[in-house]
């Protein structure tokens, strides 16, 4: 992600502005690098459930599929 395209990100946020890029397409990006820095973390393949995206049979590199918050800071749906 350039700074450009954070930028365009935090003005469609705050501004209404047209985004350049999709938010599906941001998430497969950032999904995808997320993935590989686990994999690189714990050193090995990870094996993907093709439905979710999400590691299957690795409750090691599963621990950083999330993050824990400090209260009342995580964010919510």
């Amino acid at each position: 992600m350039t700074d450009a395209h954070f930028a365009n990100f935090i003005a469609g946020i705050r501004k209404g502005e047209k985004l350049n890029a999709p938010i599906s397409v941001g998430n497969i990006a950032v999904t995808m690098l997320h993935l590989s820095n686990i994999a690189w973390e714990v050193n090995r393949e990870l094996h993907l459930d093709p439905t979710n995206g999400r590691v299957q049979s690795d409750p090691e590199a599963m621990k950083m599929w999330a993050r824990e918050y400090e209260k009342d800071w995580a964010p919510h749906v």
